[in-house]
């Protein structure tokens, strides 16, 4: 029944759960590799975020686009990170982070 069926998606539903890793902060856009021509990893990952890109953390072999505070993210454009925070999926919200 429908009652059953939403019991069991509310006991299952994937939940957040505590993260952390290391890494270097990027966009969405370029990812792992920058693209602008002349541009600094920092200015490009500034001028992509501002055209409408979302930061992201590439951290070995993984990309994560990034949540929660993003203010706390802009001054980390482009540099090595720490980031903790809860990952649900391929997308971390942050808690805190932290240059390396």
């Amino acid at each position: 029944t429908v009652v059953t069926l939403l019991i069991l998606f509310i006991v299952f539903r994937p939940t957040p759960s505590a993260f952390a890793a290391d890494g270097t902060i990027s966009d969405s856009l370029c990812g792992r590799r920058h693209m602008m021509p002349g541009a600094s990893d920092v200015e490009c990952t500034e001028a992509c975020v501002k055209a409408g890109a979302k930061y992201v953390l590439v951290s070995e072999n993984t990309i994560y686009t990034l949540d929660g505070d993003l203010n706390s993210v802009k001054p980390y454009a482009g540099k090595q990170v720490h980031i903790a925070g809860k990952l649900n999926g391929s997308s971390i919200t942050i808690a805190s982070i932290s240059g390396k």
